[in-house]
C-alpha cells in the first residue's frame, strides 16, 4: 500500500517541485576528484559491477526523465553549457556536486564549484506543503546576460540560498542569506539584481504544529498521514514572498510588483502549462484539453507579438505534460517534442511555424531525448539510450546527425553490457505495448536463462528501473536475462474519461486495470519462453510504487513467478489507519473498500493477509522507514503462513531512496536473492552469505518444491563467475 501511495498521489494531483530539508545534515565527499571523467575509463575491459552502477555520473535527476524540466542552460551567446554534475559516493554515502559549464561546440567540461548536500523535492498534494519523494530537485543554472557567470540553488549547512559563480573562476560564493529556503529566483534584465521567491511564514506554521504537540498534542485531522510520521503534515498555508538582492552589495528589499512579475507565465492561475517567451515578444503555450491520470493533453497554440493568436489543431501537434516546447534561435518557429508510434515508444521532435497549418517532423527516435534546446540550426540535447547513460549531444536537424559534446561516464562504452532487443506485443484485449530485453553477457544460443521482470518505465537508459533499485546490467553480467516493461497507462487501458479522478475508478474497479498491466506481462514473457530464451520455472519480478502494486496483484493471481522483490508494499484491509483521514477518503472514491468492509470480497483479489496460505512466492521487501509499516502486516501474515520472505528496512529514506549505500545494499540484495531463489547460490560476500542462509533456512522451513532441486551451490564454483568482478 505505501510503495503504490505516493503513485497514487500523483495520479490524483499535480507533482510541483518543492525544496526539502535532508533528514540529516551530511558531510559532503572530501574531494570530489572523479565528478569529472578521465581518458583513463576509455580503455577499461571488464564486467559492469553494481559499483559502476551506483556511482554513475548524473545530469539531472532520473526520475525527471519524463517530466519538463531545464537541466541544461545555454549562455545568451549561445557559446555555453552549463548545468550540475552529481556523482554518489556509497563508502562516504554522500554526493559530490559540481556545477560545470563547457563550450556548446565539446571541448570539455570544467567544473567551477563544488560542494553542497543534495537538494530534493516534494509532492505537494491534500492542501499541505508536501509529501518527500526523495527524488533530487533539477538545479538549473540561470546565466548573466553578459554571459561571464551563472546563479544557482545551493544546500550548504541545511539552508537553500541562491550562489552565484564566475565562468573564469573556481568556487561560488553565496547572493542571498535568507532565513527560509530560496524555492526559486530570476535574475533582472540588467543582470545587476536577482529576485528570489521564499516563504518565511512556514516556519512560524511549522513552529506552531511543534508548540501544539508540546502543550496539548496533535489531533489525528486531516493533516494526519501516519504511515510516514506521527507529526501532522504542515498546511500550504504559508504565502510565497518575493526579494530583491542587489548583486554588488548584497542589500536585500522587498520585489515590486514588475519586479515579481519575472516570475509570471501564461498559465498561472490559468489551465495553460508549458510557457516560453523570445525576446521579440512572441508566446506559446500548450492549452490542456484533457488530464489523465498519467498527464494532460495539450492543444498548441501561439500568439504574435501583435496579439494575433495561432492554433496548430492537427493531430501531430497534440502534445502532452511529458512534451518539451522551444522556439528556433530566431524566434520564428516553435519546436517541440511529443510521444509517438508503438504504444507512444518513439519520441519525435517537430517544427510549426505559427499560422501554418502542420508542422513539421525533424527527427525520430527510440532513444530518449530528456530535453533540447536550439543553437543557431542544431539542438543541443540531453539523451539516453538503453545502453547509453544520460550525455549531451548537438543534434543537426537538416542531417539529422549529431554530435557527441559530452559523455558524463564515457566507460560504459568499454564495459561489458547485454545487447538489447526493444520488443512489440500486443496483450489478448490487442492494447499495444513495449519493452526492452537485456541479454545476458555471453549469450549461447538455444539455452534458456532465468529472467528479472523490472517496471514501471523503459525509456532511456536501462539502469535499475523505476526507483533505480535492480541493477540491470549488473544481472547480465551474471547470467541472467533481464525484461524492463513499459507498464500500460492507466488509459490505454480503460479509455479516456471525463476527470483523472473518474479514469482511477474505472481502472480499479473489479481490478480491471491491475488484469490487464499483468496479462502484459505475462503475455510477453510466455512469448520469451516459447522462443526459448526464458527458463518458465526461472522468472523473478520486481518493483517500486506502482510497479511493487503490480508484484503484489500477480503473486497473488499467478503462478508464473518463482521469486519476487518490492521497493515498497503493500495494499491491505486495515491501510485506512496508516493513510489517514484525508488520503483514506480520496482511495475510497476511487473505489477501495473501507476500514469497516475489511470482508468486502475486493480484497480476496490482492491482500497478502486474505491470502497468505496460497501465496507460493518468495518475497523480499526492501522498504523505507516512512513506508515500512504499510508492509508490516503483510510480512507477518506470510511469514506465518510459512511463506519465505525477508524485509530490511532503510533509515531517513522516503519512496524513492536517496542514499548511495542503500542504493549499492539494494543491488547488492536484489542479486543475492535472485540468486538463491533462481539458481541455489550462495554469495561469496560474508554478510550476503549469512542473509542467504537465513533464505536456506526458510526455504527448507517451507517444504515445497523450488525452481533448483538440488543442494545449495557457493557462487565462486560457477564457471561464468569467474569474470565477475565484486
Amino acid at each position: 500500500m505505501a510503495a503504490a501511495l505516493l503513485h497514487g498521489v500523483m495520479a490524483l494531483v499535480a507533482i510541483t517541485t518543492s525544496l526539502l530539508p535532508l533528514p540529516l545534515e551530511k558531510a559532503n565527499a572530501a574531494t570530489c576528484t572523479e565528478l569529472l571523467p578521465s581518458s583513463r575509463e576509455t580503455s577499461v575491459r571488464r564486467s559492469v559491477t553494481v559499483d559502476d552502477l551506483t556511482r554513475l555520473r548524473d545530469i539531472g535527476p532520473i526520475a525527471s526523465a519524463d517530466k519538463r524540466s531545464d537541466m541544461l542552460s545555454l549562455s545568451p551567446d549561445g557559446k555555453w553549457i552549463a548545468f550540475q554534475l552529481r556523482q554518489a559516493d556509497p563508502v562516504s554515502n554522500t554526493y559530490c556536486l559540481g556545477m560545470a559549464i563547457m563550450p556548446t561546440g565539446g571541448g570539455g567540461a570544467r567544473v567551477i564549484d563544488v560542494g553542497g548536500t543534495l537538494i530534493l523535492h516534494k509532492v505537494k498534494s491534500y492542501g499541505w506543503a508536501g509529501v518527500p519523494s526523495g527524488v533530487p530537485t533539477v538545479v538549473m543554472p540561470r546565466w548573466s546576460p553578459d554571459n561571464r557567470w551563472i546563479a544557482y540553488l545551493k544546500r550548504t549547512k541545511g539552508s537553500i540560498q541562491v550562489w552565484r559563480a564566475e565562468i573564469g573562476g573556481i568556487g561560488g560564493s553565496a547572493v542571498t542569506h535568507s532565513p527560509s529556503d530560496v524555492e526559486d529566483f530570476r535574475l533582472t534584465n540588467d543582470g545587476q539584481s536577482l529576485v528570489y521567491k521564499t516563504r518565511r511564514q512556514l516556519l512560524d506554521v511549522e513552529a506552531a504544529i511543534t508548540r501544539e504537540g508540546q502543550n496539548r498534542g496533535w489531533r489525528l485531522d486531516n493533516r494526519a498521514y501516519p504511515i510516514r510520521s506521527a507529526r501532522p503534515q504542515t498546511p500550504d498555508s504559508a504565502p510565497a514572498e518575493y526579494f530583491r538582492v542587489d548583486i554588488a552589495t548584497g542589500m536585500e528589499k522587498s520585489a515590486s510588483s514588475v519586479e515579481i512579475s519575472l516570475f509570471e507565465e501564461i498559465g498561472n492561475g490559468h489551465p495553460n502549462i508549458m510557457t516560453t517567451v523570445t525576446g521579440n515578444g512572441n508566446v506559446a503555450w500548450g492549452e490542456i484539453i484533457h488530464r489523465s491520470t498519467s498527464y494532460a493533453t495539450l492543444q498548441l497554440v501561439a500568439r504574435a507579438h501583435n496579439g494575433r493568436q495561432f492554433i496548430c489543431d492537427v493531430d501531430a501537434c497534440k502534445l502532452d505534460s511529458r512534451s518539451s516546447l522551444f522556439w528556433n534561435a530566431a524566434g520564428t518557429h516553435l519546436r517541440f517534442t511529443r510521444r509517438e508510434g508503438w504504444s507512444d515508444s518513439l519520441t519525435s521532435i517537430y517544427e510549426w511555424r505559427p499560422g501554418a497549418r502542420s508542422p513539421r517532423l525533424l527527427y525520430s527516435t527510440s532513444d530518449l531525448l530528456v530535453e533540447c534546446h536550439s543553437l543557431v540550426n542544431d539542438l543541443i540535447c540531453l539523451r539516453e539510450s538503453a545502453l547509453n547513460p544520460r550525455h549531451i549531444v548537438r543534434l543537426n536537424v537538416a542531417t539529422r546527425k549529431q554530435t557527441l559534446v559530452f559523455d558524463p561516464n564515457p566507460i560504459f562504452q568499454t564495459l561489458a553490457m547485454g545487447k538489447v532487443e526493444r520488443l512489440h506485443w500486443r496483450t489478448d484485449t490487442g492494447i499495444a505495448c513495449y519493452g526492452d530485453l537485456v541479454y545476458p553477457v555471453g549469450y549461447q544460443a538455444g539455452k534458456s536463462y532465468p529472467l528479472i521482470i523490472t517496471q514501471y518505465r523503459t525509456r532511456g537508459f536501462l539502469r535499475g528501473g523505476t526507483g533505480d533499485e535492480v541493477p540491470i546490467q549488473a544481472f547480465a553480467n551474471r547470467g541472467f536475462m533481464i525484461l524492463s516493461v513499459e507498464n500500460l497507462e492507466y488509459e490505454a487501458i480503460v479509455g479516456q474519461r471525463a476527470t483523472p479522478e473518474k479514469e482511477l475508478a474505472a481502472f480499479t474497479k473489479d481490478f480491471i486495470g491491475r488484469k490487464a498491466q499483468l496479462a502484459e506481462i505475462e503475455t510477453i514473457t510466455n512469448i520469451l519462453i516459447a522462443r526459448g530464451l526464458v527458463d518458465a520455472q526461472r522468472v523473478g519480478i520486481t518493483g517500486l510504487s506502482d510497479g511493487s502494486t503490480t508484484v503484489q496483484f500477480a503473486t497473488v493471481n499467478s503462478s508464473m513467478f518463482a521469486a519476487a522483490s518490492l521497493g515498497g508494499c503493500c495494499w491491505e484491509p486495515a491501510q485506512d489507519g496508516l493513510l489517514g483521514p484525508l488520503v483514506a477518503d480520496r482511495y475510497h472514491r476511487a473505489g477501495w473498500p473501507s476500514l469497516l468492509e475489511a470482508s468486502h470480497p475486493y480484497w480476496k483479489a490482492i491482500s497478502f493477509t486474505q491470502n497468505a496460505e496460497r501465496v507460493k512466492v518468495p518475497l523480499l521487501f526492501q522498504v523505507a522507514d516512512g513506508e515500512f509499516l504499510g508492509a508490516v502486516e503483510s510480512f507477518t501474515a506470510l511469514a506465518q503462513a510459512g511463506t519465505p520472505v525477508d524485509m530490511f528496512i532503510f533509515p531517513d529514506e522516503f519512496h524513492v531512496k536517496w542514499q548511495p549505500a542503500h542504493r549499492l545494499a539494494m543491488y547488492k540484495r536484489n542479486i543475492a536473492w535472485f540468486e538463491f531463489w533462481l539458481n541455489g547460490m550462495l554469495p561469496s560476500d560474508p554478510l550476503q552469505r549469512q542473509e542467504a542462509l537465513n533464505w536456506e533456512a526458510l526455504r527448507l522451513k517451507a517444504s515445497r518444491p523450488f525452481p533448483w532441486q538440488n543442494s545449495i551451490r557457493d557462487r565462486g564454483t560457477l564457471r561464468h563467475q569467474a569474470k565477475v568482478v565484486q
